[in-house]
């Protein structure tokens, strides 16, 4: 079996220890009952994080070491000595109530003999700098993965994907240990995934979460020898990306709301995944691909091309960042725990009076990491003195012409979520002009050959691609998710403009508790299209057929002149059917107007 004994180990012993735990929890009693703020419906036995330490440890007691001594003196052993005291404290709590500081400070002690062991961060070139790097690391991701166990099988797959990349990278001999225990933290948590998928009948609980937390924040430590902050990020921080995203989405708007960050709650990135339409196993298994992603922008960083990596990096940021305004638009308007007088507003409404600001900063990333990438291409992202000496030369001039062009231009106008074709074209003329003006920035400052032309014309298609995505990217998801939100199933008359108008109406305005299923269209050339990603089911002829295999329960008739038989043919179908038609309007009136004096 070799170097994967301690994950097989580990798996074989999960699949006895967790059963077995779980009996112990019901025996006992220690359950987590089901609460308003939290997401299980029926008593769930706890403990499983106990379950989890026993088969990470057996499965480390069979790891093969180079030789004995090495075995004996391996900081892995303090590491997992630092996990043990968070384990047994987290069973305390899952069995008392322990308070928040308590954890607190036994997560500082774990950390410092953590940091003692040699699981640092090295990327200020200050000791003390990097102590308290590591101190604050190892903390927060810990904590971080608590708060990610939200969820039936999320927090465990989560952290089983980090692990199976620190486990499956290369290591030398120094780091045999540490890839024994990410091996064994693998078979334990897969082992733990049988019983913990949905519907969980086992929660890892406090003795689980923090000590996976703990045990992933350190090993990714060890397996980097970041020299910067920047490739501090784009190793170890971009392999924990999801814990890092859903912390600081449920931080942000629960300040927001005047809620304490530490307490329970129905407000992480994967409850808004389920509030916006997907079912709770598709919610999780979006934050794991995420978290897929997230750890292969790692690998490609650490073990294939720095330079590729880094030139991504802004890419994986921004598309994070950018999920997770988008989440925080969903307010909560039940929160039990908010302080009395709190505001009540979703991220996004606060942000609004600083919505230009951000724009501009988004821009920012977006053109230093799109000029990095222009001369990455063009150059095979070799970067020899000449090449790198020529981006750091011209990308002031790059950032203020690309600025400049931008602001003539109107780019920062319009509103993203109402972006259309006119807009995009703009952003094209945009982005072609910023490339034009630095090329002629550049010509007056720097001279002639200070850059190639080729590098200005792949930036400007990259900006073009990077702007324009990032102001589409909340329609999208706008018409994403609006096909899988929960609501009345509907069907559309009208395949042309009017229903058109409408679908869109009805997929961005959740209010309406809509979900469109397919379109009614006379026009027999027009049946089996896809409008809106929605196909044209038939005319309403067939409605009795159509209403047995789809199972609607409404019908919209959108702003459309119909034949007087069609009508009828509608009309008649409600009135035996009991399907209520409604009539979608769209008028101009001066109805309310106030009167003239």
């Amino acid at each position: 079996m070799g170097q994967l004994t301690p994950l097989i180990v580990a798996f074989a012993a999960g699949l006895v220890l967790v059963p077995a735990m779980r009996a112990v929890a019901r025996a006992r009693g220690v359950v987590a009952a089901p609460r308003p703020d939290r997401w299980h419906r029926a008593p769930t036995a706890l403990l499983g994080g106990i379950a989890i330490w026993a088969a990470v440890l057996a499965g480390l007691a069979t790891a093969q070491w180079p030789d004995a001594g090495a075995a004996a003196h391996d900081p892995v052993w303090r590491l997992l000595l630092g996990g043990t005291i968070l384990c047994a404290l987290g069973a305390l709590d899952d069995v008392l109530d322990v308070k928040p500081a308590t954890k607190v400070v036994a997560q500082l002690v774990a950390a410092a003999i953590a940091v003692r062991a040699g699981y640092q961060v090295h990327c200020f070139g200050r000791p003390i700098l990097d102590l308290g790097a590591s101190f604050l690391w190892i903390v927060v991701i810990t904590n971080a993965v608590n708060l990610l166990d939200n969820m039936d099988g999320l927090a465990a797959g989560v952290v089983l994907i980090g692990a199976a990349y620190l486990g499956g990278t290369p290591a030398g001999a120094a780091q045999a240990g540490g890839t024994a225990l990410a091996l064994a933290l693998v078979g334990s948590l897969a082992a733990f995934l049988v019983f913990n998928r949905n519907p969980a009948s086992i929660f890892m609980g406090d003795s689980g979460s923090m000590f996976i937390g703990f045990t992933l924040a350190a090993l990714a430590l060890a397996r980097t020898h970041a020299s910067t902050v920047l490739s501090f990020v784009a190793v170890p921080a971009a392999t924990l990306l999801v814990p890092i995203l859903d912390t600081a989405l449920v931080a942000a708007t629960r300040l927001l709301r005047g809620r304490s960050i530490a307490e329970g709650g129905r407000d992480h990135a994967s409850h808004r995944l389920v509030m916006l339409g997907l079912s709770e196993r598709e919610a999780v298994a979006v934050l794991w691909l995420l978290a897929v992603i997230a750890g292969a922008s790692a690998i490609v960083t650490r073990y294939l091309s720095y330079r590729l990596g880094i030139g991504l990096l802004p890419v994986l940021i921004l598309g994070f960042g950018l999920l997770g305004v988008y989440l925080s638009r969903l307010s909560f308007v039940a929160d039990a725990g908010a302080t009395p007088g709190a505001p009540r507003v979703p991220l996004a409404l606060e942000l609004t009076y600083r919505r230009r600001v951000l724009e501009v900063l988004l821009d920012f990333v977006l053109i230093v990491g799109c000029w990095y990438l222009a001369h990455g291409l063009h150059g095979d992202f070799r970067f020899p003195a000449p090449a790198r000496a020529r981006f750091e030369g011209t990308l002031p001039l790059v950032v203020a012409s690309t600025m400049l062009a931008f602001f003539a231009h109107g780019v920062y106008r319009g509103v993203w979520t109402w972006v259309g074709v006119h807009d995009l074209l703009k952003y094209v003329r945009a982005c072609a002009s910023s490339a034009v003006v630095a090329g002629l920035a550049i010509l007056l400052v720097a001279g002639r050959g200070a850059c190639p032309g080729s590098v200005l014309a792949i930036f400007g298609l990259l900006m073009a691609v990077g702007v324009g995505g990032t102001r589409l990217s909340f329609r999208l998801l706008d018409e994403a998710f609006g096909r899988r939100r929960p609501g009345r199933p509907v069907v559309v008359v009208g395949a042309g403009s009017g229903g058109d108008l409408a679908v869109r109406e009805l997929l961005r305005n959740r209010d309406l508790g809509r979900r469109v299923i397919g379109f009614i269209d006379d026009d027999p050339l027009s049946h089996g299209r896809l409008i809106h990603g929605h196909p044209v089911l038939g005319g309403t002829d067939a409605l009795d057929r159509l209403l047995a295999a789809r199972r609607f329960e409404e019908i919209v008739v959108s702003p459309r002149s119909m034949s007087p038989e069609g009508l009828a043919r509608l009309r008649a179908f409600s009135a035996r059917s009991a399907v209520p038609l409604r009539f979608f309007r769209v008028e101009l009136s001066d109805r309310g107007a106030p009167e003239a004096a």
